[in-house]
């Protein structure tokens, strides 16, 4: 993935990028092509994903777009500029590691963020997604959402990379969705919050879904 998007980002100064396990609609690229040429230079935006979360405060949002802190992988797409500034190998973790305060800072767009950043460079995941989103965090980056998705993954039958769960999303249509940009980027704090727990659950969600889980396989 890093090769590749550093290919097409070199000569092209932008990408984006749809893995095989995605069904877009019919207008992904329009919106894709429009919002990367239409934020290009406002240089907080680090990326902008066609897919968004079924979230319940978007059913009453009032833009067709949102941001949050953290990236999104399913459908996306990135600038020259904001790719280049990616320590890959994230020659600064010590520090983070030894600042509390700073790990907290980074799990504002998910509780599992920093654990993740542990694996990756412990070696238990490979991971490019957690060291880009590290990387968004330390220039104070945020991204581009859609109210609607253009995306939906169905690589959760155990051969997508990365995906454990047997349950696919339901595909939505793949009609084209209408959209309008906006350069009013200030964030919804209530929707940013049902994002990151949208991302990484609370505790007890958690705990209830795992025991779902253990009831569905004794059953089995």
């Amino acid at each position: 993935m890093i090769s590749g998007v550093t290919k097409i980002v070199e000569q092209y100064g932008k990408v984006i990028v749809v893995e095989d396990d995605l069904i877009c609609r019919h207008n992904f690229l329009n919106f894709m092509n429009d919002a990367l040429n239409h934020y290009e230079k406002r240089k907080e935006v680090w990326s902008i994903c066609g897919h968004t979360r079924n979230l319940k405060r978007l059913n009453q949002y009032p833009r067709d777009i949102y941001t949050t802190y953290r990236a999104g992988s399913w459908g996306w797409g990135t600038w020259k500029d904001r790719w280049d500034g990616i320590d890959w190998e994230v020659k600064d973790f010590p520090q983070l590691q030894n600042n509390k305060k700073l790990q907290r800072q980074f799990n504002r767009a998910g509780g599992d963020e920093y654990q993740m950043l542990v694996n990756q460079q412990s070696g238990v995941i490979d991971s490019w997604a957690i060291r880009w989103c590290y990387a968004e965090f330390k220039a104070d980056g945020i991204t581009i959402y859609p109210r609607q998705s253009f995306v939906s993954n169905i690589g959760f039958d155990g051969s997508g990379t990365n995906c454990s769960s047997t349950a696919n999303e339901k595909a939505e249509s793949l009609s084209p969705l209408s959209y309008q940009l906006t350069d009013d980027l200030s964030m919804d704090r209530a929707l940013v919050r049902e994002f990151c727990n949208a991302e990484y659950p609370p505790v007890q969600v958690r705990a209830v879904r795992k025991l779902k889980r253990v009831m569905h396989l004794s059953e089995d």
